[in-house]
């Protein structure tokens, strides 16, 4: 059966509106996310931060979208394309070896179709190194030692205790968290009794971000 004019134009116009009504559907459109960043109290020259990576993540804070590499200098970014929903960003800043130094992140931000979300500027604040200390006797371990806890304390150049972290001695190493800075690393081995019979004295100075190993032969007191 050949249609009539009159059915070919309601047909076509029925086609096209179905076309515009997916296009502007919430799936299909994307906003735009204005985010701003502040690298401790002195920005980024001052920090030697040198750019900066920005992670889109869902609000869950698990699974990773989109990231953009920009300059520190810039201050603030214009991120486009960002499908609707609510995000999470994070922000790194970065030496000039692209090594993390900085971080910060934003709490969790909806983002609309066809419009534009201001993100509050994020302020990001060092990054902690971490610290892995290893031990050993120069020769038998912990049971000929007679050493069955291993204790190490760290204290900044004032003498004040930042850090404690103790471990069964067969585990043979530690591991936590320190800011920068310069630091004295006791690292103890303590008896059944929890007297200390071995130790070692470790000056230790670490950077933001780093990743920092070290091994030392504890000696009998």
């Amino acid at each position: 059966m050949r249609l009539q004019p009159s059915y070919l134009l309601v047909a076509t116009l029925c086609s096209v509106l179905a076309t515009a009504c997916a296009d502007d559907s919430p799936e299909t459109l994307t906003g735009t996310a204005n985010l701003s960043w502040q690298v401790g109290a002195r920005g980024c020259a001052e920090h030697d931060v040198n750019h900066i990576r920005i992670t889109q993540r869902e609000a869950s804070g698990t699974r990773v979208l989109q990231r953009w590499d920009l300059a520190c200098a810039a201050g603030r970014a214009t991120l486009v394309g960002v499908r609707p929903g609510r995000y999470v960003f994070e922000v790194e800043g970065r030496d000039h070896t692209s090594t993390p130094r900085w971080h910060g992140a934003s709490a969790p931000i909806e983002v609309r179709a066809s419009g534009e979300t201001v993100v509050p500027t994020i302020t990001l604040t060092g990054l902690p190194a971490t610290v892995e200390i290893r031990w050993n006797f120069g020769g038998p371990f912990c049971s000929h030692a007679e050493v069955a806890r291993v204790e190490v304390k760290v204290f900044d150049t004032e003498g004040f205790e930042v850090s404690r972290a103790q471990a069964a001695c067969e585990t043979g190493t530690v591991e936590f968290s320190l800011r920068a800075g310069l630091f004295d690393v006791s690292v103890e081995g303590l008896n059944s009794l929890g007297v200390v019979t071995h130790s070692y004295l470790l000056e230790l100075h670490v950077q933001r971000g780093e990743q920092v190993d070290a091994t030392v032969t504890l000696e009998k007191l």
